[in-house]
Formats: C-alpha cells, structure tokens, sequence
C-alpha cells in the first residue's frame, strides 16, 4: 500500500503575525515543521504565500522578512507565490496570497496530486 500523498499550503502572513503575537516566534523552521505535520505521508511540496513588506515602513522588517524567504526558498519541494501590500490602504493590506492558496488547492486537488491538505495559517489580532 502506497504512502497518502500530503501537500501542506502556509498563508505565511498570518502565520507570522499569529505566531509572533501569540508566541513570540517570529520566524518558523518549516521544513522540520511541515515534515512533522504530515507524520509519515509522503509530502509532496509546500506552497508557501507571502508579500513583501513595505521597505520603506520597516527597513529592519523588509530585510528580516527578506532573510527568511532566502532561507525557505531553498526548501526542497517549496513553490513560493508572491502576493504584495496594497500602500492606499491604512494600515496596507495584503492582497493575493490567500487567492492564491486557494487557487492552487482547488487546482491540485482537480488534477488528483494529493490525498490530503494542510492549510496552516494564523490569527490576526
């Protein structure tokens, strides 16, 4: 009998703000976190979405946030998809990585690439 196949996607702006507000954790060590999410299934990839900071609102925020998406990209299996702040909003809001978590779901599950999903996302407080 064959391993289920898992595909974990991680809405990594909520995953940063609820980790950090809830724990402190401002940055999470995926990979070992995702193997141990999915236990013994095969993990097939990791989608990762995320938005660049806005530099000039946290220069210290951009080049942290940007450290870590240098660290994750190297993730064997990791696909990243880029989302952006809308600046003319007050505070900016994040736009498109949620659509395309989504997106890529519906779109893997249609084409039968896994058996089980993992969404990991956070609390925005």
């Amino acid at each position: 009998m064959s391993k289920e196949r898992a595909i974990v996607f991680v809405d990594g702006n909520n995953l940063y703000r609820g980790s950090k507000d809830c724990y402190g954790i401002e940055r999470l060590n995926l990979g070992p976190f995702c193997a141990n999410l999915v236990q013994d299934r095969d993990l097939v990839a990791i989608y990762y979405a995320d938005a660049n900071f806005i530099r000039e609102q946290g220069p210290d925020n951009y080049d942290k946030q940007q450290t870590y998406f240098s660290y994750i990209r190297k993730i064997k299996g990791l696909i990243f998809r880029r989302g952006y702040f809308n600046p003319r909003t007050r505070p900016p809001t994040e736009k498109l990585s949620d659509v395309y978590l989504a997106t890529d779901m519906v779109d893997l599950c249609y084409k039968d690439e896994f058996n089980i999903a993992y969404v990991v996302s956070g609390i925005v407080t």
